[in-house]
């Protein structure tokens, strides 16, 4: 798998994990298979999306039906009025560790003003993205001991907004700061773009120009702890998902 690294982020305890780009969309099945990475993050969108694209290959990854997964996404998309993330624990047999499915913000219509847009301005929520960050970093990283995640975007298909982006990466440093047994050594974020298409540069560096940032700051900001609950669902074929809710806002 053919990567670039575009920054290193730097713990207070001496961690060191690596932030790089890959812009090839049919990478994840190779990466998974050669070990390059154990955990997945990405949107419940499954549709025109990087989950649509792999929701048979994860499905098989994490030994559940696709009907059971693709069903619990769009239940998370389209019914669900809370703000809660899907876990699925790697199968026995497969080189994925974790696979987290991230809520679609804006999706419910008492859940989008206070997740996907401000009301005021129409951009992504701070709070909703680096807090969904945080929570799916903690899954995967504490809770099924992953190290070299692969990240698309929570968003939208193939291209981060330069806020939600640092938002993640912000969440990643806060995450690596408090836990540092528990810190990737690697986040590849699956990005839009051919090599060597200028245009898809240039938004690489539009949308991740506050990540080297984080460094600078040093430990000015830490994480603020929120209300999470937990449960799992399972059908009478033994397909798996457990969900996490999260409440800031209350």
């Amino acid at each position: 798998m053919r990567t670039e690294m575009f920054a290193q982020l730097r713990g207070d305890s001496g961690t060191l994990t690596e932030l790089a780009f890959c812009e090839d969309h049919h990478a994840l099945p190779e990466a998974v298979d050669s070990g390059e990475i154990d955990a997945v993050i990405v949107g419940c969108e499954t549709g025109f999306s990087e989950f649509g694209s792999y929701n048979e290959f994860l499905a098989n990854q994490v030994g559940v039906s696709y009907q059971f997964m693709r069903d619990q996404a769009e239940w998370n998309r389209h019914q669900n009025e809370r703000v809660s993330l899907l876990s699925f624990a790697g199968s026995g047999d497969s080189g994925l560790r974790s696979l987290v499915l991230l809520p679609y913000g804006g999706s419910q219509p008492g859940r989008g003003c206070l997740s996907y847009h401000t009301f005021e301005s129409d951009l992504p929520s701070r709070d909703f993205y680096y807090n969904v960050a945080y929570e799916a970093f903690r899954i995967a990283c504490e809770h099924r001991q992953a190290r070299r995640i692969w990240m698309m975007n929570p968003a939208a298909p193939w291209s981060f907004h330069r806020d939600i982006a640092t938002c993640v990466c912000e969440a990643l440093a806060h995450w690596c700061d408090a836990t540092p047994a528990h810190a990737p050594t690697s986040v590849i974020f699956n990005v839009v773009g051919e090599s060597g298409d200028e245009r898809a540069e240039g938004m690489r560096k539009r949308d991740f120009s506050g990540v080297r940032a984080l460094n600078a700051e040093g430990g000015s900001t830490r994480h603020r702890p929120i209300s999470r609950q937990s449960e799992s669902v399972s059908d009478e074929q033994g397909n798996r998902v457990e969900l996490t809710h999260l409440d800031w806002w209350s």
